[in-house]
This record gives C-alpha cells, sequence and structure tokens, in this order.
C-alpha cells in the first residue's frame, strides 16, 4: 500500500514541478522525468509523510540544485538550518524557503551549498534532515537514496546528449549563484 502511495505522490509531483513532462523513468526509489521541449530534467524521491528531495536541473542557464518539498509550511525566503545525516556523517547546509504555487500548494527548501549536497548523499543509502524550524527545535524528515546515483548520471547523460557542446555536471562546486553569472 505504501508503494502505490509513493509513486501517486512522485508522479503528481514529477508532473507539477517539471513543466510539460515528457517522459519518465524509474530508478529503484527514484522518479525521473523530462519536460516536453527538454528544457528541465527532474530526479526526486518522497517519503511516507509525501515530502520530496528533488534534484532538478534548468538546462538553459546549465543549474542544477537539491531541495526538498513539503507541506509543512516555512517562512518564505527565509534561510533555515538544515544538519544532514548520512551514514555517520552530520553536516550542517542552510536551506532557503520559498512558497510554490499551484495546485499542490508546497513549500521548498532549496540547500544553497550545491557541492556539499552531492558530496553527503553519494555516500549512503538513505538521509535524514533535521530541518531547525525554531531554536533547538527539529522537524526530521528520512528519504531513500536507492537509485539516486543511477538516477542523477542518467539526468546528466541527457542533459549532455540534449546540450552536447557544453557539458554538464553533477560534481560542479559552485554555488548555485555563481553557476548563473
Amino acid at each position: 500500500m505504501q508503494m502505490i502511495s509513493f509513486w501517486r505522490v512522485a508522479v503528481l509531483l514529477a508532473i507539477s514541478i517539471t513543466p510539460r513532462l515528457s517522459y519518465a523513468e524509474t530508478y529503484q526509489d527514484w522518479f525521473l522525468s523530462s519536460s516536453s521541449d527538454h528544457s528541465h530534467l527532474t530526479a526526486l524521491t518522497a517519503n511516507d509523510g509525501g515530502a520530496v528531495l528533488v534534484f532538478d536541473c534548468t538546462l538553459s542557464t546549465r543549474t542544477c540544485a537539491w531541495s526538498v518539498i513539503s507541506h509543512k509550511s516555512c517562512e518564505d525566503d527565509r534561510v533555515y538550518n538544515v544538519l544532514v545525516h548520512v551514514g555517520e556523517t552530520t553536516q550542517s547546509i542552510d536551506a532557503r524557503c520559498s512558497y510554490e504555487e499551484g495546485a499542490l500548494g508546497r513549500y521548498r527548501l532549496a540547500f544553497q551549498n550545491y557541492a556539499a549536497m552531492n558530496q553527503l548523499l553519494a555516500q549512503a543509502d538513505n538521509v535524514r534532515f533535521a530541518i531547525e524550524t525554531r531554536p533547538q527545535q527539529f522537524r526530521q524528515l528520512r528519504f531513500s537514496l536507492a537509485g539516486a546515483g543511477q538516477a542523477r548520471s542518467r539526468l546528466v547523460a541527457l542533459a549532455n546528449k540534449i546540450h552536447a557542446p557544453r557539458r554538464v555536471s553533477v560534481n560542479d562546486s559552485r554555488t548555485s549563484s555563481e553557476r548563473s553569472r
């Protein structure tokens, strides 16, 4: 029963996140989708609570980002401290909140350190986020990373196929603002 719920959430979110969904592929617990004009690629997974961990790239700007999308509210444009737990490693990474209009009306926490997220999420099968909602008060979210590496690799391969002369890399160490310059 949980698998049906997971895929329903994943498909609905992929459709809402990716403009004009063209096709979709699955990699274990991860779902990969592309817009019909191939300008936007998204890899995502959902947890049992309906929150979604997203890796998405906008090909025209050559920017990719990690974010968590949830129905739990956060203050728009506020930067939150998030503890990222992977295996035995814990790292603090800031994430900026934004409200996403649309049918799902969800909140997005976009992680500010792309390189650190890539490095951490490549290390284990699961990730746990502790989001500081108030001083010393945290909300926890857990996600499976089974298939995340395959989905990201496929996403990069698709991006490089679509835009052959300019290569896209998931190991870009620049921040999202640096990449957009």
